[in-house]
């Protein structure tokens, strides 16, 4: 399985958000998402799950155009977990799991849905929550719905935006390693939007970098993740650290201001 973008771009209102951008990514493969507020990470995701209209270019999955499929034959291939639940916040749990089977699904669901739907609550360690509404649940727990959601619907291609924005630490580290385990285990294709630069060197397989709508690096971590790229992008100055672990990446909190920081 493969994903090919080819010239992609999308406007709000007539306002350029994403500028023909081009690349692909493989089954088995994690592609990190990273960049500055407003570059248009978020919009890239949105357009891939079909929810925003680009205005030119193609997606590729498997040689089929995914804007040409119907939605029933998208949703079997493409998961997709949003940033913003607020939307289905009345219904259960449980329900918004289900939801993810109903592509398969052509009138009840069987034994072995029952058994997806299941094994994605527990991987997620929701089925306590199981009849609970979405709006008497914290963000982080809801956060945890949603994958379970794109779990349940067992697409080839997973499109993640800041998947672990409301997690602690703990899950934060167990949603990365699910994620690097539906592709590297699973096959599957997986975007992810990263804020968090650490967890985007240490589990994607390569990076995109996004700067005003356009591409300005891609390929593996340590070849993208560079010092002077990192500032040219975020306008602060970071540093490595190498440990036994590992090498991580941290702001040099005195180098530069805050107007670089905004300007950046």
């Amino acid at each position: 399985m493969r994903l090919n973008i080819s010239n992609l771009a999308v406007a709000y209102d007539k306002t350029p958000i994403i500028k023909s951008i081009s690349f692909s990514a493989a089954a088995g493969e994690v592609v990190g998402i990273i960049g500055p507020n407003g570059c248009g990470k978020s919009t890239l995701i949105k357009t891939l799950a079909g929810i925003n209209v680009p205005s030119e270019g193609t997606v590729c999955l498997d040689n089929l155009d995914l804007f040409a499929l119907p939605k029933i034959d998208m949703a079997k291939r493409v998961g997709y977990v949003p940033q913003d639940f607020r939307q289905m916040a009345s219904i259960t749990v449980l329900d918004t799991v289900t939801i993810g089977r109903r592509p398969h699904v052509s009138w009840a669901l069987s034994k072995k849905d029952f058994e997806i739907i299941n094994d994605a609550m527990k991987s997620m360690a929701i089925l306590p929550l199981a009849g609970k509404r979405l709006d008497e649940l914290s963000g982080g727990e809801r956060q945890k719905v949603f994958i379970a959601r794109a779990l349940a619907q067992q697409p080839t291609l997973y499109l993640f935006d800041e998947p672990t924005s409301a997690l602690d630490i703990r899950h934060q580290i167990s949603v990365f390693r699910l994620i690097r385990s539906l592709a590297h285990t699973g096959g599957a294709t997986v975007l992810v939007v990263v804020h968090d630069l650490n967890f985007a060197q240490y589990f994607a397989d390569r990076i995109v970098l996004l700067k005003d709508g356009k591409i300005v690096a891609e390929g593996p971590p340590v070849e993208v993740m560079t010092r002077d790229r990192l500032r040219f992008m975020y306008g602060v100055e970071m540093c490595s650290i190498i440990t036994d672990n590992g090498t991580y990446l941290l702001p040099e909190w005195e180098a530069g201001s805050d107007e670089t920081i905004m300007e950046g």
